[in-house]
């Protein structure tokens, strides 16, 4: 089902961007979505975010992360340190870090009331 929701992102604690009404595909605990051409699939599994460029994964079950290059057909592994997702009610709350950041990367989703 389609529904308008609300994105914050952050980046060293503090809030980077923040993006509202975004038409978002909304199944249970799935999210789907499309922020300057990046496409994100966020739910209780996994996280991913990909473009005509890359993609980036985590597998919250097998806890571990990948990147995809796609011009240079390449797969890097790259290590998780940790991640917290938590979802009640409208509002999602993913944090990750991920080896290659200095620091974690936190997302934000609430849905907006119809």
């Amino acid at each position: 089902m389609k529904k308008n929701i609300n994105i914050d992102l952050y980046k060293k604690k503090r809030l980077e961007k923040r993006y509202e009404e975004v038409v978002a595909i909304v199944n249970e605990d799935s999210y789907k979505f499309i922020l300057e051409d990046i496409t994100t699939i966020i739910n209780n599994r996994y996280f991913s975010r990909e473009n005509k460029e890359y993609k980036f994964h985590i597998d919250f079950i097998k806890k571990e992360s990948s990147i995809y290059l796609k011009k240079n057909n390449q797969l890097f592994d790259i290590e998780l340190e940790h991640y917290k997702y938590n979802k009640k009610g409208n509002k999602l709350e993913l944090e990750y870090k991920i080896s290659s950041d200095e620091e974690p990367f936190k997302i934000i989703i609430t849905e907006k009331e119809d």
